[in-house]
């Protein structure tokens, strides 16, 4: 991990790392204030060889007012 430039303090932090399926950070790349926010999702729904299609969904609302809507 060290030549990843990755500090861990303490062991389990590689455990729990190690089962991760999704890392949201914010635009510097620093894991912060645990309030992290969508705005838009993308879901891969079917990919057959070279084809690829995408849903793209807008999210309303913010961390700190947890109600908003997704926009198709």
């Amino acid at each position: 991990m060290a030549k990843k430039n990755a500090i861990v303090r303490s062991l389990p932090s590689v455990e729990t790392l190690g089962c991760t399926s999704v890392i949201c950070s914010d635009k510097t790349g620093t894991l912060t204030t645990n309030q992290m926010s969508v705005c838009r999702m993308f879901v891969f729904t079917k990919a057959d060889g070279n084809d690829i299609q995408i849903d793209q969904f807008e999210i309303t609302g913010s961390t700190y007012e947890p109600k908003g809507d997704i926009l198709f």
